[in-house]
């Protein structure tokens, strides 16, 4: 299978810097680390072979689907044959 090409939506970017200014507040060089990491954890996503629907109701409704990252966010995501969307990024607390 080949790999799908990653987009990264507007609203998952916002949260990209919204979480990279976060987390800088107090350690910024930590931040950019974490927020790499997530990036390229984004684009692992397009080696995927299958994807599940979305445990939160809220997105599943939506068609999207979802994977956690290191436990503490949600990857939000639409996957087509030769794309995956990354539509959003939510910390975990704010899903319960």
């Amino acid at each position: 299978m080949q790999k799908r090409q990653i987009i990264w939506q507007t609203k998952a970017i916002r949260s990209l810097h919204s979480i990279e200014n976060y987390i800088s507040i107090d350690k910024p060089e930590s931040a950019i680390n974490f927020i790499d990491s997530m990036i390229e954890f984004g684009v692992s996503l397009g080696s995927f072979h299958s994807y599940a629907p979305c445990r939160h109701k809220e997105y599943a409704s939506k068609g999207l689907g979802c994977i956690n990252y290191k436990r503490s966010y949600v990857f939000f995501y639409r996957a087509t044959a030769t794309r995956l969307y990354i539509v959003d990024i939510v910390h975990a607390s704010r899903l319960r």
